[in-house]
C-alpha cells in the first residue's frame, strides 16, 4: 500500500507507475530508482552494515592474528533470519570465520485496519490536512516485535514532518528535533489518544 498511496503526491508518470508496481515490467522500471535512493533501497531489501571491529593489536604498524566484528543485519519481512544466517554461516566457513548471533528475529508488523491506526490517522490529518496516510515499512530496530509477540498493536509512529536530513540525523552526533515538530507531535498524539477514548 506505501506505493501506491505515496503515487497520489506525485505528477504523471511516476503517480502511474507507483500505482502499478506489483507488475513485474514495471518494478523492473523502478528498481534503478529505488536502489539509488538510500531510504527507500533500506525499505524493500536488506541490509547489512559493519558497526564495530577490533583487532586488539599493539600499534598501527602490527598485523593481527584475529579481528572481531559487530554485524547489523535488517532483514526484509519476507525474509527468515534463520535461514539468512545459515546463509552467512556457510559463507563465513569457506574463509575460516566463526559467525555468533548476540540477537536475531524476524521482521514482525501490525495490522492497520485497527482502531488505533485510524485514530493515529484521524489525528494526523486533522493537523496536517494534506497528509496522506499509508503503512511504512521502518528499517529501524525497536521493541515492537517483543511486543507483537505478546499480541499488542504496535506502529512506529514519529508524529512530525521531516526533511531527509533530519531523518539522516537519527541516533546521530547531531541529531535534534524542531520545537515546531515537537509541538506538533504532542498535538497528534493527545488528538489520537482522545479519539480512541471519544464514544
Amino acid at each position: 500500500p506505501f506505493f501506491a498511496q505515496m503515487s497520489k503526491a506525485l505528477p504523471f508518470p511516476k503517480s502511474f507507475l507507483l500505482k502499478r508496481v506489483q507488475n513485474p515490467i514495471v518494478l523492473s522500471l523502478l528498481k534503478p530508482i529505488i536502489q539509488n535512493n538510500k531510504h527507500l533501497r533500506a525499505m524493500t531489501s536488506n541490509t547489512i552494515s559493519i558497526t564495530n571491529i577490533h583487532t586488539g593489536s599493539g600499534g598501527p604498524n602490527v598485523i593481527p592474528d584475529q579481528a572481531d566484528a559487530i554485524v547489523d543485519i535488517r532483514l526484509h519481512p519476507k525474509t527468515s533470519y534463520e535461514a539468512q544466517e545459515a546463509e552467512i554461516k556457510k559463507l563465513a566457513k569457506k574463509y575460516h570465520i566463526e559467525v555468533k548471533r548476540m540477537i536475531g528475529f524476524n521482521a514482525s508488523y501490525s495490522p492497520y485496519n485497527t482502531k488505533l491506526f485510524q485514530a493515529l490517522a484521524k489525528s494526523a490529518i486533522t493537523y496536517v490536512p494534506d497528509a496522506i496516510i499509508t503503512p511504512f515499512l521502518s528499517p529501524g530496530f525497536t521493541d515492537s516485535t517483543h511486543f507483537r509477540k505478546i499480541g499488542l498493536v504496535c506502529y512506529g509512529f514519529i508524529p512530525g514532518l521531516f526533511d531527509a536530513k533530519s531523518i539522516d540525523g537519527i541516533h546521530g552526533k547531531d541529531e535534534f528535533i524542531t520545537t515546531k515538530n515537537l509541538r506538533l507531535g504532542i498535538q497528534i498524539l493527545y488528538g489520537a489518544l482522545s479519539y480512541l477514548v471519544m464514544p
